[in-house]
């Protein structure tokens, strides 16, 4: 059976898999199928384990990312931010949410980062990020001079790079666990201890057991609920 044409590929996503898969695709020779990247409202992919920098001040937007902007020019793709409204496998077409429609041959889902808040009383108050994409990031620090407390709740590394980057800016910092200890996937209960010792020297306060049940505020977050 013959191989059906590809003429049209699809890449889904905004981590360094889509710029790996892409600068692999191009070197061996594959010049001719049109590449459209749908980075979900980022301009350009992103190296997320830079974003505690970013954050803090020790690097810029453009150093997050994965490439700089003529690469994908080079390289001879189409980028789309636009957010995406409908995926239908079966047809294989994407609907953007302006009505955009672009069919393809063959897609590639590239780490997509969702930003579903989880689902507490609130949450849809303005303030509350999950920081898992750039846009997100972006809108908290053009807004984080009209912030003195940041509350983070969770359990990962990035978590904890996030909450020191955040006191560097000069926030005061509420790190919550819902586990009784920090890290409690990544570390051992005397390894937390030290390490929750370390974070609370540099001035960010650390509760253990518990979790956030409820934002509180107006239109814009002010508190949050403990339970």
């Amino acid at each position: 059976m013959a191989e059906m044409p590809v003429n049209k590929i699809a890449i889904i996503g905004q981590s360094p898999a889509a710029c790996a898969f892409i600068e692999a695709f191009r070197a061996a020779g594959r010049t001719q199928p049109d590449i459209r990247l749908f980075t979900l409202g980022d301009p350009y992919p992103s190296r997320r384990f830079l974003f505690p920098q970013w954050i803090a001040g020790e690097i810029s937007e453009d150093q997050v990312s994965c490439a700089p902007p003529d690469f994908f020019t080079a390289h001879k793709v189409t980028l789309c931010d636009k957010k995406i409204h409908r995926l239908n496998l079966k047809k294989q077409r994407i609907v953007t949410d302006d009505k955009e429609v672009w069919d393809y041959d063959a897609l590639l889902m590239a780490d997509c980062e969702t930003t579903a808040l989880p689902a507490l009383r609130g949450n849809q108050k303005f303030g509350l990020f999950t920081l898992r994409r750039r846009d997100e990031v972006k809108e908290m620090l053009d807004n984080i001079t009209l912030v003195e407390t940041a509350v983070i709740q969770s359990g990962t590394l990035r978590g904890l790079k996030t909450a020191l980057a955040l006191r560097k800016r000069g926030l005061e910092v509420v790190w919550i666990s819902g586990e009784g200890q920090i890290l409690a996937g990544e570390l051992e209960s005397a390894c937390a201890g030290i390490v929750r010792d370390l974070l609370e020297q540099e001035g960010v306060r650390v509760i253990t057991e518990n979790s956030v049940t409820a934002v509180l505020g107006e239109s814009d977050m002010r508190a949050v609920r403990l339970g």
